[in-house]
């Protein structure tokens, strides 16, 4: 009788159920991990648009006027929030991109650490309307998205954030909206 030795190594076939295993487990696990993704985006982006709406309390406070930043008529939500970057009102950069924005870059600081707010640096829309303490606490004032009478086209996939006149930032689903109502109001600008 003939004795074989057998080798202490794995074999083909268990090599590649491990691996089976092992894809099975990464492909259940890979959407929870981008649904994390994403509500960490939602919550910088809550924190950002809660910050300038800070700086635009400031900015209110301290402006002749006594309006919030607005750069006049039929300026873009960028020209608007400019004012609190001339004004030194908001220094960092960062602020003005949504992390869950695509196709938008941070600006770059200068020598003398001022930086010159572009379309192409900032993803949130601005109130196209003049606004003062006068006006009601639930008018929107900026939003991470733009409209202009028509579909929203917002940085997260299923909604919006926007930043009320009282400084609260509130999530609009737009999942549980009909087509018809998918419509934030007008007075938001275009980044």
């Amino acid at each position: 009788m003939r004795i074989t030795r057998r080798s202490s190594g794995f074999t083909l076939v268990e090599l590649l159920v491990v691996i089976g295993i092992i894809v099975l487990l990464a492909g259940l696990i890979f959407p929870q991990i981008q649904n994390a993704r994403r509500k960490g985006q939602r919550v910088k982006c809550v924190n950002y648009l809660r910050q300038l709406g800070l700086a635009s309390r400031d900015y209110q406070e301290d402006d002749d006027t006594n309006l919030y930043p607005y750069a006049g008529e039929g300026c873009t939500g960028t020209e608007h929030l400019a004012l609190l970057v001339v004004e030194k009102y908001v220094r960092e950069p960062e602020m003005f991109k949504c992390p869950a924005s695509s196709g938008k870059r941070e600006a770059v600081k200068n020598e003398d650490k001022t930086f010159t707010l572009e379309k192409i640096n900032n993803s949130y829309a601005w109130s196209s309307v003049p606004l003062s303490d006068a006006d009601e606490s639930d008018v929107y004032l900026g939003g991470d998205g733009a409209v202009r009478n028509g579909p929203v086209s917002n940085n997260h996939l299923d909604g919006m954030n926007v930043l009320r006149l009282d400084n609260a930032v509130q999530w609009i689903d737009m999942k549980k909206k009909r087509d018809d109502e998918k419509k934030i109001p007008e007075e938001l600008a275009a980044p």
